[in-house]
């Protein structure tokens, strides 16, 4: 198992880098970010506009699934119907277990 990737020296509180042993020191309770993550949080946030989330068409369909339990979208639709199915499947299985165990002793 390989070690974390900013290995801590416990004598002195510097971190060292596996691969280039470059060393850094950082207080307790720094962390360290990423240089992309760095240019990823200098970049202008993208503009959207969504009109159902503007006359409130999305927060309704998400207070009805809640409320109902009947999802509203593709994905939460087939989760739940493959859910039922998986259920399903081990009920059948737990019953045709004992039909048979019920046949089996009955032949005896």
């Amino acid at each position: 198992s390989r070690g974390p990737l900013w290995c801590p020296d416990p004598l002195d509180g510097t971190i060292e880098h596996p691969a280039k042993r470059r060393r850094e020191t950082f207080t307790p309770g720094q962390v360290r970010v990423s240089r992309a993550d760095e240019r990823r949080s200098k970049r202008a946030a993208p503009i959207s506009f969504s009109w159902k989330r503007a006359i409130g068409l999305s927060g309704l369909r998400s207070r009805i699934a809640h409320k109902t339990g009947i999802p509203t979208t593709v994905s939460g639709i087939e989760r739940k119907v493959g859910r039922a199915i998986g259920c399903f499947v081990l009920v059948a299985f737990v019953l045709g277990v004992l039909v048979t165990l019920l046949l089996v002793w009955k032949w005896r």
